[in-house]
């Protein structure tokens, strides 16, 4: 996989994500490379790893708090990003694992009467224990 430098890539929508897996995987044929129903889905993020190799998560790069992820939107994190956490979006643990460690996930936050701030704070120093009391299924 030559055309991978880094473990996570972030594309607006699934053509700029088909043309990646195109250079990726030359020999396929492009209609058996991604799933048609894909196609209606935007802010892709590809994630390679050795354990699981290449897959690819429709919906999650608005989530991201990379610099070089530009599809980042903080309104939509605030609001949605907790299910990046609880299942809602059915990642596999090693992407949830990339992604708090490389502090990627610092943007979303915990609803709170005691405000924005308190709640993204509570949220990101208990973020491992959220994940594993949502999704106990993971770590079994």
């Amino acid at each position: 996989m030559k055309h991978i430098q880094k473990p996570i890539s972030y594309f607006k929508n699934s053509q700029e994500l088909l043309n990646k897996l195109v250079q990726i995987f030359p020999d396929t044929e492009k209609k058996n490379i991604l799933p048609a129903e894909l196609s209606k889905f935007s802010n892709f993020v590809l994630f390679v790893h050795p354990d699981i190799g290449l897959g690819f998560y429709p919906n999650l790069a608005q989530h991201i708090t990379d610099p070089e992820n530009i599809y980042y939107d903080q309104k939509v994190n605030e609001t949605e990003g907790l299910g990046v956490l609880t299942s809602y979006y059915a990642l596999p643990k090693e992407l949830l694992e990339y992604l708090i460690n490389n502090n990627l996930l610092k943007g979303i936050c915990l609803k709170s009467l005691l405000g924005k701030e308190y709640g993204k704070k509570q949220l990101q120093e208990n973020i491992q224990f959220v994940v594993r009391f949502f999704q106990p299924n993971l770590y079994n």
